[in-house]
């Protein structure tokens, strides 16, 4: 199975694993929960998966509108 993922995937995989960890250690010593601190988790590991989503398919959509002569 590793095989198939590459060395880009388990980069992306232990920087969401750490993510997740300094998240939760950050809201912790923050006095929320252990509860909080793990819904408070989740929601940034989705929100930097939106964002580096958003940043991938970014100049592709913009290329693709400059192809079809689209005014952005």
């Amino acid at each position: 199975m590793m095989n198939n993922i590459g060395f880009s995937g388990v980069l992306v995989l232990a920087i969401a694993v750490f993510s997740l960890f300094v998240h939760f250690r950050i809201s912790r010593r923050m006095g929320f929960s252990q509860g909080h601190s793990i819904l408070i988790s989740a929601i940034s590991l989705f929100g930097l998966a939106v964002f580096v989503w958003w940043l991938s398919k970014w100049p592709n959509e913009a290329r693709s509108n400059v192809d079809s002569g689209v005014d952005a």
